[in-house]
């Protein structure tokens, strides 16, 4: 991360970022690590009215009487680059046990009263 004051007189953070990650394979539900990588360029203002005013190439990041937290920042940043989904290359995915698409559910033996079985006695007395 990088922290200026550029020609404009913006008060700037220019960032890259790079990281592992474990995420959920969404063809054998098993964890999978993916690079996830970001370059971000943020302006630091203290209104919304100054917020409104930076460049079009700067996120906005609003300062209150706080200190910035740089925590949350990179993580939002991270979360926005991880892909919706994630698959293991074809072929690599280890599924955890068989499974089964397509088989119909075993009849039961009791046969479950039907709560409309009184629509059907008042039809037929008419």
């Amino acid at each position: 991360m990088h922290f200026f004051r550029d020609d404009s007189h913006i008060h700037r953070i220019s960032a890259s970022l790079a990281a592992e990650v474990s995420v959920v394979c969404q063809r054998c539900m098993q964890a999978m690590p993916i690079s996830i990588s970001s370059q971000f360029e943020l302006g630091i203002v203290w209104t919304e009215a100054q917020a409104k005013a930076l460049p079009r190439e700067l996120d906005s990041v609003i300062l209150g009487e706080e200190p910035l937290d740089l925590f949350p920042l990179i993580e939002d940043e991270l979360i926005i680059e991880t892909p919706f989904t994630n698959f293991h290359p074809v072929g690599d995915c280890q599924p955890a046990g068989p499974v089964a698409y397509g088989e119909e559910q075993p009849e039961t033996a009791e046969e479950r009263d039907n709560p409309f079985a009184v629509l059907k006695d008042l039809k037929s007395s008419d």
